[in-house]
C-alpha cells in the first residue's frame, strides 16, 4: 500500500515555505497550492490560516502584495499571492469563505484610479522626503563637527554636501505639497462625478473586494506604479522593467480581472483569462489538451 504523501510545509503564519520550518513565501505558497489543486488535495492545508496570511500581505496603501511578512510590495507577487484566493475560491469553495476575515469595506475600494494613483505619489514622495531629511541632518552634523575641529579641507566639502541635501529636501517638500493638492483636487472631482452620476464616476458603495482583498487597488498599483512608460513592467517604482516582472505583473492583472469582474481603465485594459493552476492562457491550454488527447 502506498503511504499518503506528507503534509505540505505550511508555516505557523499560514503560507507555505520551501521546506518544513521555513518562512512562508508567496512563490512557494502558490506553487504548493497549485500542485495540491492539480492533485485535488487542497484539504491537506489549513485553508483559513492560508487565506488570512495572503490577505494580510496586500499593502493597504499601495494595493500590491509583499512576498513575505515585513517585506516591501513587489509587482510579481500580484500573481504569486494574488492567485491564491482565486485558487481556493475555485478548488476549495467550501473552505474559501473562511478567508473573509475582514467583512467591512476597505476605505480605499471606492476611490477612483486617479485618486489612488495620486495617493501613491504622495506616499512615495513622503518616503523619499523622510530619507532626504535624515541625509540632510547627517550632513549638517558632519559639517558642524568639521567646523568644530577646524578641519578646513573637510569644511568646504561638507558645506557643499549640506547645501545639496537642503535643496533636495526642499524640492521634495514642494513636490509633496503639490501632490497633496492633487489628491484633494482629484478626490473633489470624483465626489462631484458621483453626486451628478456622470460617466466615469467611481462606483459608489460597490464592493469590489473579493474575500478580504481589494482588486481595484491591486490593479491600480500594477497600472500606475509597476508599468514603465517606455514599455514593460517592474518590481516597483525606481526599478528597471524586465521580462520576469512583465510576465507576472500581467498574469496577476489577468487573474484579478477574471476573479473580481473589475477592469480598471475599461475594456482596453482587459486581458485574456489564464488557467489558475498553470499560469497559461486558458485557450492555449485547451488547445494543448486537445492536441495531446488526439495522439
Amino acid at each position: 500500500m502506498i503511504p499518503p504523501p506528507p503534509p505540505p510545509p505550511q508555516s505557523y503564519e499560514g503560507g507555505i515555505g520551501g521546506e518544513p520550518g521555513n518562512e512562508a513565501h508567496g512563490g512557494y505558497t502558490y506553487c504548493g497550492l497549485a500542485a495540491l489543486c492539480l492533485l485535488d488535495r487542497c484539504q491537506a492545508l489549513d485553508i483559513p490560516s492560508l487565506g488570512s496570511w495572503v490577505a494580510a500581505l496586500q499593502a493597504p496603501f499601495e494595493g500590491g502584495y509583499a512576498g513575505r511578512t515585513n517585506k516591501l510590495v513587489d509587482g510579481c507577487y500580484s500573481f504569486w499571492q494574488g492567485a491564491v484566493l482565486p485558487l481556493l475560491d475555485r478548488y476549495a469553495p467550501s473552505n474559501a469563505r473562511a478567508t473573509d476575515t475582514r467583512t467591512e469595506q476597505r476605505p480605499d475600494q471606492d476611490l477612483s484610479p486617479e485618486t489612488l494613483a495620486a495617493r501613491a505619489l504622495v506616499h512615495s514622495l513622503a518616503v523619499r522626503l523622510e530619507a532626504a531629511e535624515k541625509l540632510e541632518a547627517k550632513a549638517e552634523a558632519a559639517y558642524s563637527s568639521a567646523v568644530h575641529a577646524q578641519n578646513d579641507a573637510a569644511v568646504s566639502n561638507l558645506q557643499h554636501a549640506a547645501r545639496t541635501a537642503q535643496h533636495a529636501s526642499q524640492r521634495l517638500r514642494e513636490g509633496l505639497d503639490r501632490a497633496r493638492s492633487q489628491v484633494a483636487a482629484v478626490a473633489h472631482g470624483a465626489a462631484a462625478l458621483v453626486a451628478t452620476g456622470l460617466p466615469g464616476a467611481p462606483a459608489a458603495g460597490r464592493d469590489v473586494a473579493q474575500g478580504s482583498v481589494c482588486a481595484q487597488s491591486l490593479q491600480v498599483w500594477l497600472l500606475a506604479a509597476c508599468q514603465e512608460l517606455r514599455g514593460g513592467m517592474r518590481d516597483k517604482p525606481g526599478k528597471a522593467p524586465d521580462y520576469y516582472h512583465t510576465c507576472y505583473c500581467l498574469a496577476g492583472l489577468a487573474v484579478s480581472q477574471a476573479w473580481s469582474g473589475v477592469v480598471v481603465g475599461g475594456p482596453c485594459n482587459a486581458l485574456p483569462t489564464v488557467d489558475l493552476r498553470c499560469n497559461v492562457r486558458a485557450d492555449a491550454l485547451a488547445d494543448a489538451r486537445a492536441w495531446f488527447s488526439g495522439r
